[in-house]
């Protein structure tokens, strides 16, 4: 099977996508309408009245060396074509008289071409008078550039077949150090790139990272203004509902961008290029660490665990009329509901506000699902009877949780450094510093007082990025987690106005840590944007140190070649008169 079946049979196999562009396309049609698809795909197709030709012509290929003609043979054109920058779109007809093109260009105007066939006609420049765009003292240098590029260009598109062996031979004079170093273009468009380090692939690893983050704080800024409303007590349960509804949609959302941003197959926010720890029991999580938070061990004493919000209620008698209140979220109780129909309406109600409530064989048990001194439970009922049939022992029952306390060692085995602080907020401790230190564990309640966690910090993790051509020039791009658990989020019940006003607070805090991350994701842009210019600029002086070692002399070698011309041109006329001489000698001994 030769090269051009096998580029025809790669054309049919893509059929369907050819007839987007062309259709009425066929597999058995020539390859040539195969590539006028190609030109159609690309709106680029121009009829040309060619002069002292019969047959229309349209261009498919032209650069310095070569230019490649479709020939609409026997062809009559009804309409015009008119130079519009528009998309075509074209479709052609098949019968025994031959073939029909129906070109449209975008409504505004409609041609036809009728043909008997189609075949490409291809034509190579003279590359040998070709030379233009001269550099004053370089013209012989540029001539043999442009002679040996257009060579290559004629193996490139028409094959070997199409060139003799001296411009196989000649077509090495691409390698040779003057054409090789010499700059075709003019300075100002000329841009060195190092063969050794890829910054545009970083820098739209970053720009890509740079955009998911922008539209994650664009969807926070949503929920915020979702909170705001839902904060007023204008609304009511069922407008509250809705919010929450969207809110959910949007944690949703934010947490699949987190999963799925790639680059490469490489995930950006879901903490693989995060940097790597581990810690001494589990039950720990080092969820986020700062640059700025050196390699070592960091120990951690619990001092207090956190706990939850809890009540339990006496027996559950049965169903009086009233109202009681769950964390906000008013319960409307009627006489003759049961245990179980009351049991069922405070757990609807209490869902909503991350309260779980079990029954405990007629007696109510109500724990806050998250830990801290935030969150808790707070039960409001003002109707006596309705209260001592619920076990209520008060009319207003208020029980919240406690935060985790810590005390952090700073000795030569843990790298805390003196004027570092622990904020305890739920299981959750932040450790800063005064010089951008900012350390982030996790501690869920299986961990209790007493207990020594040894946090040890690695430089694993992040992803290496190598800057230079020698060994240690790398930069380590370190992108932290960046989901809703992360940040808070998944704490946001608005289904009450103090539920919504303390979603507000959640909010401000996850814009607060995409900024965070963002302005890291910034700094590495930076380095790379100056790291890119430090090495475009010693690319550069290394090529023009290369160009003065190897590059020839042109003023000094055009003074040698003027030479040995003005010598041999001295040599031949002197020949040339020495045998006039002998011709003169001849003659007169006649």
């Amino acid at each position: 099977m030769n090269e051009q079946q096998t580029g025809r049979e790669k054309m049919t196999d893509n059929i369907e996508q050819y007839k987007n562009c062309l259709d009425g396309l066929t597999k058995d049609m020539p390859e040539e309408f195969f590539k006028l698809a190609q030109v159609f795909e690309l709106s680029v197709f121009e009829p040309i009245h060619m002069e002292g030709k019969k047959d229309i012509y349209a261009t498919y290929l032209m650069n310095d060396a070569v230019e490649s003609y479709f020939v609409f043979e026997q062809s009559v054109m009804t309409g015009s074509y008119k130079e519009l920058e528009c998309e075509q779109t074209a479709s052609i007809v098949h019968d025994d008289n031959g073939y029909m093109l129906i070109v449209n260009q975008s409504g505004e105007n409609r041609f036809t071409i009728r043909f008997t066939n189609l075949h490409m006609q291809t034509t190579c420049f003279d590359y040998g008078c070709m030379g233009h765009f001269w550099v004053k003292g370089y013209e012989y240098l540029r001539q043999l550039e442009y002679q040996s590029a257009d060579i290559r260009d004629k193996y490139r598109y028409l094959g070997k077949d199409f060139c003799t062996a001296q411009e196989l031979i000649f077509m090495q004079l691409a390698d040779f150090p003057p054409i090789k170093k010499f700059r075709s273009v003019p300075e100002q468009y000329y841009v060195p790139y190092p063969d050794y380090v890829y910054p545009e692939a970083v820098r739209y690893l970053i720009e890509t990272a740079e955009s998911v983050l922008a539209e994650a704080q664009s969807m926070v800024q949503r929920m915020r203004e979702l909170c705001v409303q839902g904060a007023n007590d204008t609304y009511t349960d069922d407008d509250r509902a809705s919010i929450m509804s969207e809110i959910s949609q949007l944690r949703t959302e934010i947490d699949r961008v987190s999963e799925s941003t790639d680059f490469n197959t490489k995930k950006l926010l879901n903490g693989d290029l995060g940097r790597k720890s581990y810690t001494n029991i589990s039950g720990v999580d080092v969820s986020y660490i700062s640059t700025d938070v050196a390699a070592g061990e960091y120990e951690i004493h619990v001092t207090s665990a956190a706990e939850q919000g809890q009540y339990t209620s006496g027996t559950v008698s049965g169903g009086v009329d009233g109202t009681v209140k769950v964390n906000g979220v008013i319960v409307e109780i009627s006489a003759g509901d049961s245990v179980d129909q009351i049991y069922e309406k405070i757990r609807t109600a209490a869902d909503k506000t991350a309260v779980t409530v079990t029954n405990n064989g007629g007696s109510f048990e109500y724990t806050c699902n998250r830990y801290g001194s935030k969150y808790g439970i707070e039960i409001e009922c003002d109707n006596a009877a309705l209260r001592n049939s619920l076990g209520l022992d008060s009319a207003k029952i208020s029980d919240y949780g406690k935060d985790i306390e810590v005390e952090l060692v700073s000795s030569s085995s843990s790298l805390f450094s003196g004027n570092a602080t622990a904020a305890c907020d739920g299981n959750k401790v932040v450790i800063t510093a005064n010089d951008g230190f900012k350390l982030r564990v996790d501690v869920d309640d299986s961990v209790g007082a007493g207990r020594r966690i040894i946090a040890h910090i690695t430089d694993i993790g992040a992803m290496t990025v190598q800057i230079g051509a020698n060994e240690g020039q790398q930069v380590n791009i370190d992108i932290p987690r960046v989901n809703c658990e992360m940040m808070g989020l998944d704490e946001i019940y608005a289904y009450t106005s103090d539920g919504a006003a303390s979603g507000i607070t959640s909010c401000d805090e996850a814009i607060q840590y995409i900024s965070e991350v963002r302005a890291r994701i910034g700094a590495y842009q930076n380095r790379m944007e100056h790291t890119q210019n430090y090495l475009e600029s010693t690319n550069e002086n290394m090529t023009s140190a290369l160009s003065r070692i190897e590059d020839v002399d042109m003023a000094e070698e055009m003074t040698n070649y003027t030479t040995q011309n003005v010598v041999s041109q001295a040599a031949t006329s002197m020949l040339a008169q020495a045998n006039q001489l002998a011709d003169k000698v001849l003659q007169l001994l006649q």
